[in-house]
């Protein structure tokens, strides 16, 4: 016969054990739902602190190692007693003739010093061997600065000499253009000390170039389209080349100095600026330190491809708000007719471009769209579409696909695709969904495109101005027994990047 005591306690262990299940189960859930209620500007972030982190990870190491290979040459006596023979010798015949019987003497010197440079020093430019003088008695690349003397003449304005004068015994000098080598440089200098004596004989000069850091910086591969990490100098020049310039940018591009100045005071963070290239960047930022300088390493991507990948992410809600939004912004109609010139004329299902200052015309989109892609200054493309188009689900044409293929292959290179300003018109909104996602999957941002609809509208009239700084006009015939007129600046309308800010923001 069963305790009615042992079952109370085994009913109560049963409650208790279930109860204790149910909490790690909520805590389980609870802590699920903290890891991932994250909005998507603190992911974006710490992929960009991630990477810049790991970038600062690379530089801090390659620094340490080249700083550690200079630091060497204090134990290495083999080139501090070559120091001392090639100064001797230099002082002996300086702006002599050397006799023949110590020219074998100078260039055993020479080969010694460039075998040890080789074996040991290759990570550096250049090696100069400066005398307590300051002549620079001997260098491996026996450039312009070969026999001058660092406190005299064309060098004595040079970073070096001013920061071997200040400190003579150990110094650092920061990356700058010497003109020397004709690139910048920067310089680790170690005294020279026989072992002998303590007695100065000069200073060993390693000269270290920019190529190897910039190498670095130059691949990035999870930074998208419009991605970079920069490394600037303290007086907020760039110290490594811009992925976007043609022409280097190292010590030639000067950003904003109350934005470098700002984040060199903060040391750490994010900012949203307004970069170098005029584009609106969201940048993670952090002050390093460089034997006795500071650098600012910067991780950015522009908020146009942050968006454009927002709204790929959830295309289909994302696209029916869009859609929706612009149905309803534009607001500014005027009740004015337009009178259009007669350039070019786009009949439908066809597309003209233009070049040399014409105006494109085309009338009478109403169950059609029409595609402006112009890139200002340069081209102009527009495009009647119909319904036998495949943006309609035809089979007839496809003039948006073959228009983007054209700008591709001959007017642009992948850069310019940036520049491209595409302007959609269309009574029938639902139509342009399609366009949309071909657009962005084809490397376009929401930012370069707009989308016009007037649902009161029969059709619609667009003329774009080559000529007048690329000026596009759409004019609106309304229904009803009236056919009122509407027509608006395309220029007042909202781009699709601003729409998807908005909806971003969970302001619609």
């Amino acid at each position: 016969m069963n305790n009615p005591a042992n079952n109370k306690n085994t009913i109560s262990h049963k409650i208790l054990f279930t109860s204790k299940l149910i909490l790690y189960i909520l805590l389980i859930i609870t802590c699920g739902c903290g890891q991932n209620n994250k909005t998507d500007e603190q992911t974006l972030n710490e992929k960009l602190d991630s990477i810049r982190d790991h970038k600062q990870q690379q530089l801090s190491e390659y620094i340490d190692n080249v700083s550690n290979i200079a630091e060497s040459v204090k134990s290495d006596s083999e080139i501090k007693d070559l120091f001392v023979k090639k100064n001797n010798l230099y002082k002996k015949y300086k702006g002599k003739t050397i006799p023949e019987h110590d020219k074998q003497l100078f260039l055993k010197l020479r080969d010694s010093i460039e075998n040890i440079y080789i074996d040991k020093y290759l990570s550096f430019y250049d090696i100069l061997f400066v005398n307590n003088t300051g002549d620079i008695f001997y260098t491996v690349r026996r450039q312009a600065d070969y026999h001058k003397n660092i406190f005299t003449g064309e060098l004595v304005e040079t970073s070096l000499s001013k920061q071997l004068k200040l400190t003579p015994n150990k110094t650092f000098v920061d990356f700058q253009n010497y003109e020397i080598s004709g690139e910048p440089s920067a310089f680790f200098v170690q005294p020279c000390q026989h072992n002998s004596s303590s007695k100065l004989e000069g200073w060993f000069v390693f000269q270290l170039s920019i190529n190897k850091i910039n190498d670095m910086f130059s691949i990035e591969k999870d930074l998208g389209i419009t991605g970079e990490v920069i490394l600037v100098n303290k007086d907020s020049y760039m110290l490594t080349d811009s992925r976007f310039l043609a022409d280097s940018s190292i010590l030639r591009t000067h950003l904003s100095e109350k934005n470098i100045s700002q984040k060199l005071k903060e040391r750490i963070g994010h900012k949203t600026v307004i970069d170098y290239l005029g584009h609106k960047a969201l940048t993670s930022f952090k002050v390093v330190s460089i034997i006795g300088t500071e650098w600012l390493l910067i991780a950015k991507i522009d908020e146009d491809e942050v968006l454009t990948e927002t709204y790929k992410k959830n295309r289909d809600q994302n696209r029916r708000q869009l859609l929706q939004r612009a149905a309803y912004d534009s607001k500014d109609y005027q009740d004015t007719q337009i009178s259009f010139k007669g350039d070019i004329e786009v009949d439908m299902d066809e597309f003209r471009r233009v070049s040399h200052g014409e105006t494109l015309n085309t009338h009478g989109v109403s169950t059609c769209t029409a595609v402006l892609i112009s890139c200002p200054g340069r081209f102009a493309y527009l495009a009647h579409v119909s319904p036998n188009d495949s943006i309609y689900g035809g089979s007839q044409t496809d003039l948006v696909l073959k228009m983007l293929k054209r700008i591709e292959n001959f007017d642009i290179v992948t850069n310019d695709k940036r520049k491209l300003e595409i302007t959609i018109v269309t009574p029938n909104i639902e139509h342009t969904a399609g366009l949309i996602d071909l657009f962005v999957d084809r490397g376009i941002f929401l930012s370069q495109i707009k989308l016009l609809h007037n649902s009161e509208a029969r059709y619609a009239n667009i003329t774009h101005d080559y000529n007048g700084k690329g000026k596009t006009i759409v004019e609106w015939r309304l229904k009803g027994i009236s056919g009122k007129l509407q027509t608006i600046d395309v220029s007042k309308t909202r781009n699709l990047g601003k729409l998807m800010r908005l909806i971003s923001q969970k302001t619609i």
